[in-house]
């Protein structure tokens, strides 16, 4: 597991690499955080696009 810090935000994020049948619902289910959370820190990846491979920032805890 990959962890990054986003100075600005403040939050500290996972990098998370996409594998066959993760879904975005899947992957917060996973790590116990809510899609919502997972959706704000990737504003500039379409849920519906993502291929096996691709990695997703996941936050280690809800965002507000």
């Amino acid at each position: 597991m990959v962890v990054i810090v986003v100075e600005q935000s403040k939050h500290v994020l996972r990098a998370y690499k996409i594998k066959r049948g993760d879904t975005v619902c899947s992957i917060a289910r996973e790590f116990n955080i809510s899609i919502i959370s997972i959706l704000k820190v990737n504003q500039h990846k379409n849920p519906k696009q993502l291929t096996i491979g691709d990695t997703l920032a996941v936050p280690m805890e809800e965002l507000a």
